[in-house]
């Protein structure tokens, strides 16, 4: 890798910890399109961001790791991998698409994403079936799966809980730790060498993560959480129509 390469990886992998640790989603959201802008084929793309927001969700639930309710993500978890390798081949399959077909696919998730936040209404209620728990779970497995993105489904689900706000922040982020070790195996037995060098580009940056961590949980303590929230939201969508436009007015 070129020295201009780790730093760009730095950057990204810097400013996408910070925004999940002040906001409490996106890593993903956020380095997935970037990587792809500097070069990064998906499916190294999504290895990378896989190994970095893992890091970081390891940091988050160990500290939280009281408020977060196994029993019930238990079962949740397994559906959740049931699904996990049907989002690897869908990934597989897409890999095979020019480049800027993948960024215009990767913009539509975000807008995607972005769009069940800003018009689903849910209110927050005692118990909710455990039907919608499963739906969710499949979603995020599939999402996850396909680009590392499975925290959404679960936070919708997790916003029709009345809970706390530790127990709400860290709830998606221990879900989606028990994706990691399936596509760890996955991943290179699909994409080959590659993807453990996108993994160890990843874990050399772990001091990056951290520090981006700490700083990004203290200012999010600072600053009002809706409007990190809406700010977040408006650069991901600025993100995504980039994406999604900059392959059709550059030709």
């Amino acid at each position: 890798m070129e020295i201009y390469q780790l730093i760009t990886l730095c950057v990204i992998l810097f400013f996408a910890a910070m925004v999940q640790s002040m906001v409490g989603f996106a890593f993903t959201l956020v380095a997935l399109p970037f990587l792809l802008f500097a070069g990064w084929p998906l499916p190294q793309a999504v290895a990378v961001s896989t190994i970095g927001s893992t890091i970081q969700r390891l940091m988050i639930v160990s500290h939280l790791r009281n408020e977060v309710d196994w029993w019930t993500l238990r079962p949740m978890m397994i559906v959740g991998l049931i699904f996990l390798p049907i989002g690897i081949f869908v990934l597989r399959e897409v890999s095979f698409l020019s480049r800027d077909t993948v960024k215009q696919i990767v913009g539509f998730l975000i807008i995607s994403v972005l769009a069940v936040q800003w018009f689903a209404k849910i209110e927050p209620r005692e118990a909710i079936s455990k039907g919608w728990g499963y739906l969710s779970a499949a979603l995020s497995g599939l999402l996850t799966g396909f680009a590392n993105i499975g925290g959404p489904p679960i936070i919708l689900w997790i916003l029709a809980h009345r809970w706390q706000n530790e127990k709400m922040r860290v709830t998606s982020l221990a879900f989606t730790l028990a994706f990691v070790p399936f596509q760890i195996i996955l991943l290179p037995m699909i994409f080959g060498k590659s993807i453990l060098i996108a993994f160890l580009s990843a874990i050399v940056l772990t001091p990056i993560i951290y520090l981006s961590t700490k700083i990004g949980l203290r200012v999010g303590s600072m600053l009002s959480r809706r409007h990190l929230r809406m700010s977040m939201q408006g650069l991901l969508f600025l993100i995504a129509m980039i994406s999604i436009l900059k392959p059709i007015l550059g030709r």
